[in-house]
């Protein structure tokens, strides 16, 4: 039977996309359907960093929040003195924590088998290893790029979208304390000639002690540099969602044979704030293009539902959205990342290929992570004209009161971000009652 990962272009913390990109595993190398895929890194420390980024650092970011003591980003930040313990360093407080039960804390997705012996293993070898930005290893020829995470880009930053004061550019905007589940939309007037091409992508998640996620849309009017405060929902955007960034998100470097484009007239950057003590954000959207042609051209495309109504005390609630007709041309489109995306009461996740055995997205009941919302590369999946997908959401409800679908992190959702090849060959929504694509 022919699985592909659960393990976005990009990029939601709970939420989204998610981003819609493809992303890898760091010091792992490509193997792209269309050439020889890159060489993964030797660094002992890459497997630690993915473990941290990917369950830890909800908290352990820099500066940490939520009570964290310490730092999990750097390997500098595990070589240091601890904190909350100055006789120790991180790396030993984080190996008393995990031995005794401690780490993650209570409520938290628990570490795996595995993952607990990688920790221990490096524990054991004395904490070695340096960074993994530059250890991901080199992209092939139609391969993936080893790189994950989210520290700088191999490239050069050509363009940005980032929040802003109101009237000021170069400013951060103020998120108030106590700000609850607060829309705000930053418009920009598009920067991209007709002929560039993204050829890599960072979500800089500027202050994680406020945002919840962050979604970029191209759209079709607006005023450069606008902020509109609040009231910002996604069906207001009315626009093709493009990027975002939740939880667990990271970098994307595209194959060599492939990229990515913004042609409308206005990008939309959305953010949604959630936070008790508010503070300064500039988070974004960064990008490295290119000029130089690229055989294919990728887009995110929203799979799933809003129909969802989670009854009190649910076991094993669903929901499921059917998408007929996602190729729109006699031709078969190639998927080449998947992005599932639930909230807090998520607990497995597909995306079938209707009359086949093959999963698009496969996490099994009980394993899904709202702190750990990952984009998964798919080995160019071909789909053809008149083959369906069905995205199924599992939900378990401990609380006394039903949940239905909405953009709060205690309401629900069920998408599925797909990046898909050629662009032009492909709807960008599919499903049932999509309404909030993205969040």
């Amino acid at each position: 039977m022919k699985k592909f990962g659960a393990a976005i272009f990009v990029g939601v913390p709970a939420s989204i996309l998610m981003a819609c990109g493809p992303t890898q595993p760091i010091g792992t190398g490509g193997s792209g359907g269309g050439g020889t895929g890159g060489t993964g890194g030797t660094n002992p420390f890459c497997a630690v960093q993915t473990i941290l980024q990917q369950r830890c650092q909800s908290c352990h970011t820099n500066p940490p929040i939520g009570g964290a003591p310490d730092p999990f980003v750097t390997y500098a930040d595990t070589q240091k003195t601890s904190v909350e313990n100055p006789l120790a360093t991180v790396w030993q407080m984080m190996k008393t924590k995990l031995d005794g039960g401690l780490m993650p804390p209570t409520g938290y997705t628990q570490l795996s088998t595995d993952e607990k012996t990688t920790l221990e293993n490096w524990f054991a070898a004395g904490a070695p290893g340096a960074d993994c930005a530059a250890d991901g290893g080199t992209s092939g020829s139609g391969g993936w790029a080893g790189f994950g995470g989210q520290g700088p880009l191999p490239c050069t930053v050509t363009r940005s979208f980032k929040a802003h004061a109101s009237g000021n550019l170069n400013a951060k905007y103020a998120v108030a304390p106590g700000t609850t589940n607060q829309y705000n939309c930053y418009t920009f007037k598009n920067p991209f000639t007709s002929d560039e091409i993204i050829t890599a992508s960072r979500p800089a998640a500027d202050n994680l002690n406020v945002i919840h996620h962050f979604l970029l849309f191209g759209v079709n009017g607006g005023t450069d540099g606008a902020v509109q405060a609040g009231g910002c929902y996604t069906p207001q955007v009315n626009g093709q969602q493009l990027d975002g960034w939740a939880p667990g998100g990271g970098n994307t470097i595209f194959p060599d044979d492939i990229g990515a484009q913004i042609t409308t007239p206005y990008v939309t950057l959305q953010i949604h704030y959630n936070t008790v003590t508010g503070g300064d954000d500039a988070s974004g959207m960064e990008y490295c293009t290119t000029t130089k042609p690229r055989t294919n051209i990728a887009k995110c495309v929203t799979l799933g539902t809003d129909n969802i109504s989670i009854p009190a005390g649910a076991v094993d609630a669903t929901a499921s959205g059917t998408c007929t007709g996602l190729p729109t041309t006699s031709s078969p489109v190639y998927v080449i990342v998947t992005s599932p995306h639930m909230h807090l009461l998520g607990s497995g996740f597909t995306t079938q290929v209707v009359g086949t055995s093959d999963l698009l997205s496969n996490i099994p009941l009980g394993t899904w992570s709202f702190e750990a919302q990952r984009h998964y590369r798919i080995d160019r999946y071909k789909l053809n004209p008149g083959q369906q997908l069905v995205t199924t959401c599992h939900y378990k409800n401990a609380s006394s009161h039903p949940v239905n679908f909405g953009p709060a992190t205690t309401d629900e959702m069920c998408y599925d971000f797909l990046f898909v090849y050629p662009a032009s060959g492909s709807k960008t929504e599919c499903g049932q009652g999509i309404t909030f694509t993205g969040n």
